[in-house]
């Protein structure tokens, strides 16, 4: 289909900063002209490849009532510089208001829909048909492949099997996966940093409909479509085997170590701590990364700062995973 020049707005800058640090999973501190901010980070995702001491944060200001002044509504990608939206709760509008109104013209669509117990993003009534459609925000944009989860999700997965139990019943069940930048030929499971979702999403496959689309957003908080029909791409993930990288400190100093698992990677995976943690699944034990190639430019094993703050260590990661195989 050919893409209208719609857009919709989902947030406005009224502030920015670069990024400092982030003391949890809600939280961002970001350095204004004004001082440092401590802003509300709207995706507990890892979030690991985009963000670095020193990346462009865009604000937008918060409640009156909240404590943080600030929600951190965008980050700049650290190689291309596009904007990255932060806020995975707004791509729900996004899509309601520019995917659902072009595949389900005349439709009635309802959002935030309550089924028995369960909520789905929409419902979405056309004709004598019914389609419930959960909305996934994909950010993990790497060598051209659009990845869904950044880091294990049992609530994704479960979700899963609720709309395949609901597609059992009559309805017919959707998984939309909206990437929020970058130009990816292709949309697939992450099976290396949740193996579990990606193996159920795959079984289920025949029961869901699923899809793909992209989304940009201009640096004053406009989101455009521009592609409602990224391929989604179901590899299958081959033997449970892979590699783990894991980051540690101890006495001030960061420290690098490679596991391999020539079984029993997935189990490992959802035991790992998520935000110290890498995997890298493989199936080729002869063909996987070893503890020189995150070594520094020395020789090193020992890094000076956290490795996760430097694009240099995060980029080996995913040229790990992405490899072709010999």
């Amino acid at each position: 289909m050919s893409m209208k020049d719609e857009t919709w707005r989902g947030f406005r800058v009224e502030g920015e900063g670069t990024f400092l640090d982030r003391p949890n999973r809600f939280v961002l501190r970001v350095t204004t002209p004004g001082g440092v901010v401590a802003a509300h980070c709207p995706n507990p995702g890892r979030l690991t490849e985009l963000l670095f001491p020193g990346s462009r944060i865009l604000l937008e200001k918060g409640p009156p009532d909240r404590k943080l002044a600030y929600t951190a509504v965008a980050v700049g990608h650290p190689h291309t510089g596009h904007v990255v939206p932060l806020a995975s709760v707004r791509c729900n509008p996004a899509v309601g208001a520019l995917v659902l109104p072009r595949w389900f013209p005349g439709a009635t669509i309802r959002p935030e829909f309550a089924l028995e117990g369960s909520r789905f993003d929409f419902l979405v009534e056309a004709g004598d048909e019914r389609h419930l459609i959960e909305v996934k925000a994909c950010s993990d944009v790497e060598y051209g492949s659009a990845l869904f989860p950044d880091a294990p999700s049992d609530r994704a997965r479960k979700h899963l099997e609720e709309l395949a139990r609901w597609s059992r019943r009559g309805y017919r069940s959707h998984v939309l996966f909206a990437v929020v930048h970058g130009d990816p030929t292709h949309f697939s499971p992450n099976v290396h940093t949740d193996p579990a979702f990606a193996r159920t999403l795959i079984a289920l496959a025949p029961q869901l409909n699923l899809h793909a689309v992209l989304f940009q957003t201009g640096p004053g908080g406009l989101t455009r479509l521009v592609n409602d029909q990224l391929p989604v791409v179901l590899a299958d993930p081959g033997p449970d085997s892979g590699t783990l990288v894991r980051v540690t400190q101890d006495e001030g100093r960061w420290h690098v170590a490679v596991d391999w698992h020539a079984s029993g990677f997935e189990r490992a995976v959802a035991k790992a701590p998520a935000r110290t943690s890498f995997a890298l699944r493989s199936a080729d034990p002869w063909h996987r990364p070893g503890e020189s190639e995150f070594r520094e430019g020395d020789g090193s094993w020992e890094f000076p700062q956290d490795p996760r703050t430097l694009t240099s260590f995060v980029d080996k990661i995913m040229e790990g995973r992405h490899r072709p195989r010999p």
